[in-house]
């Protein structure tokens, strides 16, 4: 039985060597490894995205408690759920958002205001599912 012995041969970038029998590696490896770090790198970009959405209605709901804090029945300026709702859409800029303003029991001082924004974050890449994220703020009406 007669073994099969591969020769080097001369390529003709940077004059190295390569095994006859292993010409196509290279190449199939060099496009698996460019697809999973494609794949990470937008993977990181929409985490990136999610966690700014995050964050920004997690800051317009504290924004919107603290305008209805200082906005209930006996400041002169009371507010009602509709202009909370279009003050939180304004700062967060998320025009799709769902803002939900209750008033514990009522809008007088010393009660409790709770501002809850929904927003239902869409990522560009078509692999990763929509999600849905929520932020609640609540703090006590001053006057």
């Amino acid at each position: 039985m007669k073994y099969r012995q591969f020769t080097r041969a001369k390529s003709s970038i940077g004059g190295h060597g390569s095994w006859k029998g292993e010409r196509g590696v290279y190449i199939v490896e060099s496009a698996i490894t460019f697809s999973v770090f494609l794949l990470l790198m937008f993977g990181v970009m929409e985490f990136g995205r999610a966690i700014w959405a995050y964050s920004s209605i997690a800051h317009a709901g504290r924004e919107g408690v603290r305008y209805a804090i200082v906005r209930g029945s006996e400041s002169g300026r009371a507010v009602t759920a509709t202009d909370v709702q279009d003050f939180v859409r304004n700062k967060a800029g998320l025009s799709t958002a769902t803002v939900t303003t209750t008033w514990t029991p009522d809008n007088n001082p010393n009660s409790v205001v709770q501002v809850k924004v929904d927003y239902n974050f869409q990522p560009v890449i078509p692999l990763i599912p929509s999600m849905s994220l929520t932020s609640t703020s609540r703090m006590v009406i001053s006057f």
